[in-house]
């Protein structure tokens, strides 16, 4: 059994799962904020997809800028 909240998937191939596995996936996150159909129908899922930053997980804030992780 499926419980839905803000956070469960109910559409594509994440159908059934969390945010966070969708998170996992970045190249999908990138295909889906492309979708026009994602931002109108789904604009919580939308914004928490857009200004999902991992970065800042990682990264102690004391020890620069989290621009450099990349690089």
């Amino acid at each position: 059994m499926i419980t839905l909240d803000n956070d469960t998937i109910t559409f594509g191939k994440y159908k059934g799962t969390t945010l966070g596995r969708i998170l996992r996936d970045r190249s999908y996150c990138n295909w889906l904020l492309e979708q026009d159909w994602f931002e109108n129908s789904y604009e919580y899922l939308f914004n928490r997809v857009k200004n999902y930053d991992p970065k800042i997980y990682f990264l102690n804030p004391d020890q620069g800028d989290p621009n450099d992780f990349i690089d």
